[in-house]
This record gives C-alpha cells, structure tokens and sequence, in this order.
C-alpha cells in the first residue's frame, strides 16, 4: 500500500511541462558551454561575413582592372584620332584640296578697293515684321 500512496501523491502533483527549444537546451548546457556555443555562432558569421568582404573586394578590383583597360584603349583610339586629325590637316594637303574643289582664285591687289567705294544702303532696313511683309 505504500507503494499506492506515494503513486497517488505523484499523480496528484502537477508535473512541470518540460521545456523544448534550442536555447533552453542551451541554457541547460552551462553557463561556459553556452558561452562556447555563442563564440562558435559568432566565429561562423564573422568567417561568412569575411568571405563576402574578400569576394566583393575581388570583384571591385576586377571592375577596376577593367576601367583600366577601357581607357588605356581610349586613350590609344584618341592618340590615334589625333595622329589622323595632324596629317589630314597639313597645309599642302588642304592647299591641293580648295584647288581642286573650291575654285579660287590668287589674291591680287587690284581687287583691293577703299572704304570709300563701298556701296552704302539708302534705304534702312526693315525693322518689324509687318514692314518686311509690304516690302514683298
């Protein structure tokens, strides 16, 4: 019968529900385990941490490589465009081109005239628009 005492006070007793979850498991390890565990957790995000630092860092100084070379090779095209630019604008060049296309003739002094000779306009020129429309 005491054995069917002590079983009547156990059942009467209300039992704690027992805890689950990760950081009462944690709590339960000790206070320096649990410390461990933290400082491992924290060891595991700074290495992850760390390796995107270093990943981004390669990938900035490949961008900049790149930007490197883009204007290395601009500076070639300009260098080049320049070297064009100098020969297609020598003056013996440009002297045989207006002969042949524009025509010109040698400057001479008889077609020199004084300030004098030039024709000056009798009539002023229109000064709005509904003048300039009677005058057409």
């Amino acid at each position: 019968m005491i054995g069917h005492d002590t079983d009547f006070e156990m059942s009467a007793q209300p039992q704690a529900k027992p805890r689950s979850g990760f950081m009462h498991a944690l709590r339960e390890l000790g206070p320096l385990r649990f410390a461990g565990v933290v400082a491992c957790l924290a060891m595991v995000v700074s290495a992850v941490g760390l390796f995107q630092f270093k990943h981004e860092a390669q990938e900035r100084r490949a961008n900049i490589a790149r930007l490197r070379a883009a204007i290395s090779e601009e500076r070639a095209a300009i260098d080049l465009l320049q070297a064009e630019w100098t020969y297609l604008n020598r003056p013996e060049r440009i002297q045989a081109l207006a002969e042949r296309f524009l025509n010109l003739q040698p400057f001479t002094m008889d077609k020199v005239i004084a300030v004098d000779d030039i024709a000056i306009r009798e009539d002023p020129a229109p000064v709005s628009i509904e003048d300039i429309l009677k005058a057409q």
